[in-house]
């Protein structure tokens, strides 16, 4: 949620250094997310744990190879106001869908044998 205020600051900030401060503030809560982020793959995975992480790392590369491509379309047809909302959305999408998370409930069931 956090980033996402961030992206959503940048609408309303006036200098690029206010900008590029509302950036970093985004980057330091995107990476402090990585190490919860990587315990929540170890509780769910069990001994599937590698594939759970290639699945995410799958996803993310995903989204880091269209996510250029998306929001420079946006900016050019909208403006840098209209890629922040953009980047803002995901972002709140992102964190709502993080409250059902439940580390409690494994990929596979706890009796079966690895």
């Amino acid at each position: 949620m956090v980033a996402a205020v961030a992206f959503f600051a940048c609408t309303w900030l006036e200098s690029a250094w206010g900008v590029t401060a509302a950036l970093a503030l985004l980057a330091l809560a995107t990476d402090l997310a990585s190490g919860p982020k990587w315990a929540f793959y170890q509780d769910i995975g069990g001994c599937y744990v590698g594939s759970i992480h290639g699945w995410c790392n799958m996803w993310g590369n995903l989204g880091g190879t269209i996510s250029p491509i998306v929001l420079a379309w946006v900016f050019e047809s909208w403006g840098w106001n209209e890629m922040f909302f953009v980047g803002a959305g995901a972002f709140f999408v992102v964190s709502i869908m993080c409250l059902r998370i439940d580390a409690n409930s494994l990929v596979t069931p706890v009796d079966e044998k690895y």
